[in-house]
């Protein structure tokens, strides 16, 4: 059949009641239901701001009142129970008869309006905020030091907190507290000893208002010879120049503030590529820099400084301070004692590194009230220490004490004052052992009698105490 076109006659349709056929059904009025992505993001934008509302009254408790923590649990309820209708199939429902209408309340809003009336009946807010300002408060009080401005001088503190309890380094009033090898030095001698040890530590080392070039890589020799009425020091320095000249210090401060002192520093010529000592080149008591620095132009540096005290002390301090021979205040050292007055040996001895505090660290005194400065030196026993170091100082010590028996008998050495002075050393040694020669009088030393130390990484100054 065709279709009817348009523009074609036609014959009005018959009415409903007149056509054949059942009747169509009842026409009813349809809404357009609303996407449920959009209702997904409107709980969504409605519980982050719950819950950012709630972040934001509890991280401000300096601003609670107890109608805003009452809000602050309102919101808490509302945000987890629209999160748990949005996880969840939520079915709650509660409903109930008011003045004979009935109310029913049903999905998120029931979950809702249940758990915060179960809670608020459960815990009343007027003891619940109490208990929330209590804990606050306590918690405020108890980082109260924390939230105060941190200072230099709290920043220092926390620093030495963490050297003495994590490095074991201590301060100097809690290391003299712990010292029994020595008294007399640090208590009637103290000002001399605090002002030999910070001067050394302290002091600033120019030439033309340029640091001074010392030594890389340098090995420290020291052996500290006590007698009956002289203590002779015999320190031997190697290492490689670091500039085009070296200046290594030889002037040497004796314990106690009356003693008498002599030094004299010899520049030897060493092998190059052994580093074995082949002669003695020169010898110095004075130099033309203040302070006792000889510039040595050799390469490598191997020198030898004899140092002659008056001082017989019965206990003693022994330093080694590598500032004086490298810039990089790092080095090796060997530190040794050996007495050789038969009736006062060498009893006791500590070994111990020393260095200033990172900072300065304040006192106040339990009794007067009054605030002082912490001596600024701190301390360290050294771990590891090879004491068996008898040995490694002979090694290096033997070679220098042959080469001035050589210099004495063949008079290559013609200066008075220092003539003088290795005659005194070697009288010494020979009253002592009957050896008239440095080198035998050395090997007739017994290496018990050798109180040794030996420290591959040494830093800025290393301390060995004694008592005789």
């Amino acid at each position: 059949m065709e279709e009817p076109r348009i523009g074609s006659k036609q014959t009005a349709p018959e009415p409903r009641e007149f056509q054949n056929g059942p009747p169509d059904p009842p026409r009813t009025a349809t809404l357009e239901r609303i996407n449920p992505k959009h209702i997904f993001a409107v709980a969504t934008v409605i519980t982050l701001v719950a819950l950012g509302a709630t972040i934001f009254y509890l991280f401000n408790p300096d601003d609670w009142t107890l109608p805003s923590f009452v809000v602050i649990i309102v919101l808490m309820f509302f945000a987890l129970s629209t999160a748990n209708s949005l996880l969840f199939v939520n079915s709650t429902r509660i409903g109930g008869t008011l003045m004979g209408l009935t109310v029913a309340v049903a999905g998120p809003v029931a979950l809702w309006f249940s758990g915060m009336l179960l809670f608020f009946y459960l815990v009343p807010p007027t003891a619940l905020f109490e208990k929330a300002a209590d804990l606050f408060e306590q918690a405020k009080r108890s980082e109260e030091p924390l939230r105060r401005p941190v200072t230099i001088e709290k920043f220092g503190d926390l620093i030495t907190q963490v050297m003495e309890r994590e490095l074991n380094w201590s301060s100097y009033t809690n290391w003299k507290k712990d010292q029994d090898t020595v008294d007399k030095i640090f208590d009637e001698e103290e000002p001399t000893t605090l002002r030999n040890l910070l001067g050394g530590l302290y002091e600033t080392r120019k030439l033309g208002g340029k640091p001074l070039a010392m030594l890389r890589e340098p090995h420290i020799t020291t052996v500290f010879f006590y007698f009956e009425k002289a203590v002779i020091k015999v320190q031997r320095i190697t290492g490689l120049r670091e500039g085009e000249n070296t200046y290594i210090r030889f002037e040497s401060h004796g314990t106690e503030s009356d003693a008498k002192t002599a030094s004299v520093i010899f520049v030897g010529d060493s092998d190059k590529n052994s580093g074995t000592l082949r002669r003695m080149k020169r010898f110095s008591s004075n130099s033309s820099y203040k302070g006792y620095y000889e510039e040595i132009s050799e390469n490598p540096v191997d020198c030898l400084i004899l140092a002659y005290y008056d001082d017989a002390v019965q206990e003693d301090y022994l330093i080694v301070n590598l500032k004086r021979f490298s810039n990089d205040l790092s080095g090796r050292i060997d530190l040794a004692a050996v007495s050789l007055d038969e009736i006062h040996p060498i009893n006791a001895s500590s070994f111990w590194q020393i260095q200033p505090p990172l900072f300065l660290k304040r006192i106040i005194s339990s009794t007067s009230n009054e605030e002082h400065i912490e001596v600024p030196l701190v301390f360290q026993k050294v771990q590891g220490a090879d004491v068996e170091a008898a040995q490694k100082v002979h090694d290096r010590i033997i070679p220098w004490l042959e080469t001035l028996d050589v210099s004495l008998a063949n008079d290559q050495i013609g200066a008075s004052p220092v003539r003088n002075l290795i005659e005194a050393v070697r009288g010494a040694f020979e009253n002592a052992t009957g050896a008239p020669t440095l080198a035998e009088a050395y090997h007739l030393i017994k290496d018990e009698n050798f109180k040794a130390y030996h420290l591959e990484n040494a830093r800025y100054a290393s301390m060995m105490l004694l008592r005789r």
